[in-house]
């Protein structure tokens, strides 16, 4: 590693992306690693200021920002076979924390990166758009959006917030979910999750298959309407157990074809993409070089706080 290029978002997070960005600088800079700065923009987002440092010939593009500022980046990054340096400095940290330890502390996470192998993940791809976490339907789009419109330092209690709030604009629909010509489900929805990574839902949801990015599937739990509102806000509290089996469908597979009977909101890693009454998923095996996997044989743990 003798150079790399940082996407730094300055409003990520804290809103001190390039604090966290000269104290990772320092890091590199002490072993001699050459080391550049690429802003994102406030309307385009993070994927000029990647395209920018890729055109500059750089082939290790490190990105300080959440979820959806690496979402941003992914493309460019997969489409020009480069190396994705993933660092902490959003609000939701999920794919820094899944793979490696140090999630909140961007010195000690370089540092550790420094000394990682590259090695290759899946991403997922809805309707066009690389994720590398997770795509949220219906309640947990909704309840996700709110949670990152919410700046006002409630941390957890954000979710539960968001959650209360999104229970009185989401309403049960019927959907179904495809694999090939195969029928998975068909049946009713509040909410569905479709995960490249080991992430817990706002709606907590029952064992089963958990995300993985390196075996080659994604995820898929289809939540139906819970018997009762009472219990449906206990499970966002906490105090209750996940949904009953019965009331999750959970499934792995490459592909997944979901039809909606009416547009619902569809979140992506961090960003909404609107409404939709259609998704197109598929995962891409290995599409992704990235440095900083800790896993060997092991499954990633879900719920991990990467420290």
């Amino acid at each position: 590693m003798e150079q790399v290029a940082f996407v730094v978002n300055p409003a990520s997070g804290r809103s001190d992306g390039y604090e966290q960005f000269a104290r990772a600088a320092d890091v590199l800079q002490e072993r001699g690693i050459h080391v550049a700065s690429f802003q994102t923009d406030a309307d385009d987002g993070a994927r000029p200021a990647c395209e920018e440092a890729l055109e500059a010939g750089y082939r290790e593009i490190w990105v300080i920002g959440g979820d959806g500022t690496i979402r941003d980046c992914l493309r460019p990054i997969v489409e020009a076979d480069a190396i994705l340096g993933p660092l902490p400095g959003g609000t939701a940290n999920r794919f820094v924390m899944a793979l490696g330890p140090h999630a909140g502390d961007i010195q000690q996470r370089a540092q550790w990166m420094i000394e990682q192998p590259v090695k290759r993940v899946d991403l997922g791809e809805c309707n066009g758009d690389l994720f590398s976490v997770h795509v949220g339907v219906g309640f947990e789009a909704v309840a996700a959006e709110k949670t990152e419109e919410d700046k006002s330092g409630l941390g957890s209690f954000a979710y539960l917030v968001a959650g209360f709030s999104a229970l009185r604009e989401v309403e049960p629909q019927n959907v179904v979910l495809r694999s090939g010509d195969e029928t998975l489900y068909d049946g009713p929805m509040i909410s569905a999750l479709f995960s490249n990574m080991p992430i817990d839902s706002l709606i907590r949801a029952a064992g089963g298959h958990v995300g993985d990015p390196v075996h080659g599937r994604l995820t898929a739990k289809v939540i139906a309407q819970p018997p009762g509102w009472r219990m449906f806000l206990r499970w966002l509290q906490g105090r209750a157990e996940a949904p009953h089996e019965d009331m999750v469908f959970d499934h792995a597979a490459e592909e997944y074809h979901f039809s909606l009977e009416r547009d619902a909101q569809v979140h992506v890693d961090g960003e909404s993409t609107g409404r939709h009454s259609a998704l197109e998923l598929r995962c891409l095996h290995e599409a992704l070089q990235v440095r900083g996997l800790e896993r060997e044989d092991g499954e990633i743990e879900a719920g991990s706080d990467g420290s």
